[in-house]
């Protein structure tokens, strides 16, 4: 039972980055949402995908996105390989810009730079760097993030319906990473017990963001939200290893989604990070994902159906 939690911590490990942590990802998507439905649909819709690719991988016997791709997008998958490289190549960036602003709370210059480093010693590891990483950090993750949610007096504010663009960008990240699991998932109940196990995670995650996040607009929001229960230090450190996480994830799915040796890609990566820097945070989780979920919508379409 303890090893299907490797797939799970993985799964919402590549999910829940600097975007979703800070609350500015929940605010740009369901800030804005008064029906309240926005958040449970999403969850929904991760727990569906995850069981889908999950038994695609076993019917097909995939083991790498290429090949996922081809077996499901058909003569799509060129497009689709090309928009996930950019989102990954993108998303690691923003990252990387994501702990370089938690850091400067802190006075410490270059931590974006040196967190670019140590990301890009982790992907020599390939699979098995990610696997270590999410092992130790998504634990640590949900723990603060329920610890600041749980000591918080709950504020509810609107919501913005943008699910399908906020769950297709996401399944961007995910499924070069997702495409080999069949190390872990060896069968259909399997398959089952980490797709709702890992729904019913990010639901309560997403659902408690919200609720806290304030509709100030700030750069991390959920961090302002900490310090002002005395736990900043606490949810920077939740941030960081969030941030690397999905890092991981999103510099893995790359480096399996362009057809150069992969320090080559590493490289790219890291000059990436470097460039994005400059950009800010908060502009770029809102212009970015917004602008690769729309983008890859028609994605869903394929893994679901």
């Amino acid at each position: 039972m303890l090893k299907l939690f490797i797939p799970v911590f993985i799964y919402i490990g590549a999910i829940v980055g600097a975007g979703f942590a800070s609350g500015q990802e929940i605010a740009v998507f369901f800030g804005m949402d008064s029906s309240g439905f926005g958040i449970p649909i999403a969850g929904f819709l991760f727990t569906l995908c995850a069981f889908r690719i999950f038994c695609d991988i076993e019917k097909y016997s995939i083991t790498t996105y290429q090949q996922y791709l081809k077996e499901k997008t058909y003569f799509f998958s060129p497009f689709f390989n090309v928009i996930s490289a950019l989102f990954c190549c993108a998303s690691y960036g923003i990252m990387v810009s994501g702990v370089n602003t938690v850091l400067e709370n802190f006075n410490i210059r270059y931590g974006g730079i040196i967190f670019a480093g140590f990301c890009f010693v982790i992907f020599a590891f390939s699979l098995k760097g990610i696997e270590i990483v999410n092992l130790i950090s998504t634990p640590l993750i949900i723990s603060g993030m329920l610890t600041v949610g749980i000591r918080s007096v709950p504020v509810f504010a609107d919501q913005t319906l943008k699910t399908t663009y906020y769950v297709a960008y996401n399944m961007l990240g995910c499924l070069p990473v997702l495409c080999g699991f069949r190390i872990y998932i060896k069968n259909k109940k399997q398959a089952v017990l980490v797709s709702v196990i890992s729904g019913i995670i990010l639901t309560l995650l997403m659902l408690i963001v919200n609720i806290l996040t304030p509709m100030d607009y700030s750069e991390m929001p959920m961090l302002v939200q900490a310090k002002n229960l005395n736990l900043g230090v606490l949810y920077s450190a939740v941030l960081v290893l969030a941030m690397l996480t999905t890092a991981v994830s999103n510099g893995f799915g790359f480096i399996q989604s362009v057809k150069t040796k992969p320090l080559f890609s590493n490289i790219i990566l890291f000059i990436t990070a470097l460039i994005m820097l400059s950009f800010g945070f908060a502009p770029l989780v809102e212009k970015v994902f917004v602008f690769f979920g729309v983008l890859s919508t028609a994605l869903l379409f394929f893994v679901i159906f």
